[in-house]
């Protein structure tokens, strides 16, 4: 393999059963806004952030729509769809204060 002829320390680091990480770890991890210092703007990465967030609330949309078809019931009226979306906008903007890596979506 790629670690064939390196030394051993390079190995034990690049294993986390041998570099004690799991071990070390905390067993409960409370996140806090802005644990990794104050953010950065970079407008090519803030434009591709609001691009992901737009197809984010175009599938919750989409979702909302495909949950009331498969309930039988009718579909949702605009006010609920703009309070659904609202409290989506709230979780994408408290996922970036905290720092998540996934997000905020809704799957059916």
């Amino acid at each position: 393999g790629a670690y064939r002829h390196v030394p051993r320390k390079t190995k034990v680091h690049c294993r986390t059963d041998e570099a004690d990480l799991i071990s070390s770890a905390p067993w409960i991890k409370i996140p806090y806004p802005l644990q990794w210092g104050a953010p950065s703007f970079d407008a090519g990465h803030a434009f591709a952030m609001m691009a992901s967030a737009f197809v984010s609330l175009v599938e919750s949309t989409g979702a909302f729509f495909a949950v009331s078809r498969l309930a039988s019931a009718t579909p949702p009226p605009p006010f609920v769809l703009s309070r659904g979306i609202g409290w989506q906008g709230v979780g994408i903007l408290l996922d970036g204060l905290f720092g998540t890596g996934t997000g905020s979506t809704v799957s059916v």
